[in-house]
């Protein structure tokens, strides 16, 4: 039987492996780092997750969810018609990147993919799952807009959001080696000037 504090325990663990994982890297991460970080003898560490792949499928699982709460406020927002909605969260996570992690964490799925692509098909085909579903409110908001006459019916709902998902994390990794706001100026800049028309 699981107890509360087997849970608490668990969430303690994956808060310090997290924050590991999201600087270091999968690779640069090891069971022993996590363990260190949590406090708990490195046997523990199994009483708690199968494997340190199942330990990573928990923290994406963790930060998904995260993302799904933090933007529950903008998509529920009535004053906002879809387009502003879109701008709305992704002058959340701008801030986010510039003001709170001082751009020295990027995005954590962008990280693991491009750590892991070609050395561990689980996880990569975890990252693309977790990504499916972290750009479906994205993807509606993108058909919500072209319904309400926002942007253009030619567009691809699906393909747009994905497009627009490309450059924003391609603006994170400029902005982390530039340690500056312009890639992400610049995405503001085009995405609602050029694109989203």
């Amino acid at each position: 039987m699981v107890t509360t504090r087997h849970l608490a325990k668990k969430e303690e663990i994956l808060e310090a492996g997290l924050e590991l994982i999201w600087r270091n890297g999968y690779n640069g991460t090891s069971v022993k780092d996590i363990v260190d970080a949590a406090g708990i003898p490195k046997g523990s560490f199994y009483q708690y997750f199968e494997s340190k792949e199942d330990f990573a499928k928990e923290a994406m699982n963790r930060v998904c969810t995260f993302a799904m709460t933090a933007i529950k406020p903008i998509l529920s927002d009535p004053q906002l018609s879809p387009v502003g909605k879109i701008r709305k969260l992704y002058e959340m996570r701008i801030h986010m990147s510039a003001d709170e992690f001082h751009y020295e964490k990027g995005c954590m799925l962008t990280n693991l993919t491009g750590e892991i692509a070609n050395s561990n098909d689980y996880l990569r085909k975890l990252v693309a799952e977790t990504w499916t579903r972290m750009i479906r409110p994205l993807v509606e908001l993108v058909q919500a807009a072209i319904d309400e006459g926002e942007i253009s019916k030619s567009h691809d709902a699906t393909e747009l959001a994905e497009y627009l998902e490309n450059a924003f994390r391609g603006a994170i990794t400029s902005a982390l080696s530039s340690r500056s706001s312009a890639s992400y100026y610049g995405f503001m800049k085009y995405t609602f000037e050029s694109v989203l028309i």
